[in-house]
This record gives structure tokens, C-alpha cells and sequence, in this order.
């Protein structure tokens, strides 16, 4: 077996494959995270199977990914996870109940190179949650030495925004597209590039420390309100990546939203996909942003 080793927001992952395998290939958005031998909080093992076993233990869900459907057992050692696309399975991971060991089994040679990348995220998602680490839907402008997160459903138009202050605001780029992570370290809550991007190709191994979290929603006219606790609790729930029935994994979450709630301001954006729209939200939460707090 070969050990490859990446760092993804400063939390080392171990991908264990075949050596005929070339991750570089089957994984590329990966290439910037990767990192020298050193000791991983998550390993993910990597087999080709013929077939997939259903889960020993209890059915326990099902849901939409948007790519496709999970089927979730929770099994005396821990929880097994199928992908379904088409109707067809693509690949399945079985995982320890901390989810820091997995196995990827792989079935569909066209999908191994998802079925990988997918393992890993989902893995990472709920390992990392016990250490203050979220995986978030989002897409994230960087202006000059801090960032921006923009939250909704498919459709709202965060990438649409954050691309206007690209083009609006001088010293914006992108960090990630989709699915950034945010951690909370000795009090500061930072939000890092992944592996993971959706459509758009922006797989960055940078880390920033985050100004403001704001959920848009499309409307005839531009305006922007600070939230409360309970309204931001609320924002950040609906997208961040949960297993809201593993009682360790939700509780941690819940509480490493706690504390980000109250280090980052989360505001509510309702907005034509405009100029203007970029520039009401660069200028309020800027004015805000205190970078030694």
C-alpha cells in the first residue's frame, strides 16, 4: 500500500491506496494540500470491491446530496455510508465511530476518483468536529487580509456576489466556491481553502481570518442587517455539514457555532446581483472588522 498525506486546514489526512493508483490523476483538486509523512488525525483507506455489503447494524437514514442519495448504517464499530447515483451505487465508506479511520470501497471505475474525494470530505467533515473545525456551504471572498463568507440554498447567488466584489471591490480574490472550512483557534475564528469546490476550479491552501458570515436573499431592492444570536444560530446550522444523529458529532458542532457566533458578526443580505449589492456589503462589514481582536 502507498501512503499519500495532505493538510487541509491544518489537520493532517492519510489516503492509503494501491500502488498502481495515481491520486494525482484521480484527485487533482488535492495537489495543493499535499504535505510531508507525518502523523494523521484521519486515515482513509482505499479498496476496489465488486460488490458492496449493506451495513450489519440499523438503517438509520437516508438523504439527498445533491449528486446523488446516502444510504447511512450505524454498526456496532461504527457507521457505514452509501452513495447512490442513478440508482446505482458509486461507492461506500466504513467508518470507526469518530470517523478518524474509513475505508473508501470503490465499485464504479468512472467514479473513483469521486468516490475518493467524496470519502474524504464527508470523513474529514465529522472527524474534524471535535476540534472546533466546520465544514461549511459557502462561497468566500478574500479583501486584503481578511474574509467574507456568503451563505444560502443552490441558487441564491453566492458565487454571483462574491464574483461582483472580484470585479467591485479592489484587493478581493477567491478562496474556495463551496465548501471552505472554518475553524475557531485560541479565540479567532479563520476560515481555510479545501479540496472542495463545486463548479468552479479555486482549490487553495490559504488561511484567513474571517471578518463577517452573511446569508443572502434574493430581493428587488439592496439592503444589509446585523442578526441576532438565534437568527445567527440558525444561518450557520442550515450550512454546515452534520450528522445530526450522532449525538458527539452534533453537540460538537453546535458548539464550536457557539463561540464563532460570538467572535464573527453574521448579517443578512437581501440583494439585486449588482455592483451596488457587493459594495453595501464590503462597506458594512468592513467597518467592523477589527484585525487585532
Amino acid at each position: 500500500m502507498k501512503n499519500t498525506y495532505f493538510r487541509i486546514a491544518d489537520h493532517v489526512v492519510r489516503i492509503s491506496t494501491d500502488d498502481s493508483m495515481r491520486l494525482s490523476t484521480l484527485i487533482p483538486s488535492f495537489g495543493p494540500f499535499l504535505c510531508a509523512e507525518c502523523e494523521p488525525l484521519i486515515t482513509v483507506n482505499v479498496t476496489i470491491k465488486d460488490t458492496l455489503a449493506d451495513g450489519e447494524g440499523d438503517r438509520i437514514g437516508e438523504f439527498d446530496s445533491g449528486f446523488g442519495t446516502y444510504i447511512v448504517w450505524q454498526t456496532a464499530t461504527g457507521y457505514v455510508i452509501r452513495h447512490m447515483g442513478h440508482g446505482l451505487p458509486t461507492h461506500q465508506i466504513v467508518a470507526n465511530h469518530d470517523f478518524t479511520v474509513a475505508e473508501a470501497q470503490l465499485v464504479s471505475p468512472q467514479y473513483y476518483g469521486y468516490g475518493i474525494s467524496n470519502a474524504v470530505m464527508l470523513v474529514f467533515a465529522f472527524a474534524a468536529a471535535s476540534h472546533q473545525t466546520l465544514m461549511i456551504h459557502s462561497s468566500v471572498v478574500r479583501n486584503v487580509d481578511c474574509a467574507y463568507l456568503f451563505l444560502g440554498p443552490s441558487g441564491t447567488g453566492k458565487s454571483t456576489h462574491t464574483s461582483l466584489w472580484r470585479s467591485h471591490i479592489p484587493g478581493s480574490d477567491l478562496v474556495n466556491d463551496d465548501n471552505p472550512i472554518l475553524r475557531f483557534i485560541d479565540g479567532k475564528t479563520y476560515v481555510y481553502g479545501s479540496p472542495w469546490s463545486g463548479k468552479t476550479p479555486c482549490y487553495r491552501s490559504v488561511r484567513f481570518p474571517v471578518a463577517g458570515i452573511t446569508r443572502l436573499e434574493q430581493a428587488p431592492e439592496n439592503e444589509i442587517r446585523r442578526v441576532e444570536v438565534l437568527e445567527a444560530l440558525s444561518v450557520l446550522i442550515t450550512s454546515v455539514s452534520n450528522m445530526r444523529w450522532d449525538k458527539r458529532v452534533n453537540n460538537a458542532i453546535l458548539a464550536t457555532i457557539g463561540v464563532m457566533i460570538g467572535d464573527v458578526p453574521i448579517f443578512h443580505l437581501r440583494c439585486l446581483p449588482d455592483a451596488d449589492a457587493a459594495r453595501l456589503s464590503f462597506s458594512t462589514i468592513s467597518a467592523l472588522w477589527k484585525p487585532s481582536r
